[in-house]
């Protein structure tokens, strides 16, 4: 698994599984302060499936 911080900016790669138990790590360890800001500051992330567009 991969993680990268930036301003403003957690980025987490790996299987799903692998990035559940980080995020409840990070939970754990009482550093809601780090993690209550990545989460609380940014705006929702809108994903769309698929290649094709239908109108």
């Amino acid at each position: 698994m991969k993680q990268y911080i930036a301003s403003n900016q957690l980025r987490l790669i790996g299987k799903g599984w692998e990035i559940r138990h980080h995020l409840r790590k990070l939970a754990a360890s009482g550093d809601d302060v780090l993690l209550s800001r990545f989460t609380k500051e940014l705006p929702p992330v809108k994903v769309t499936l698929g290649g094709s567009r239908r109108p």
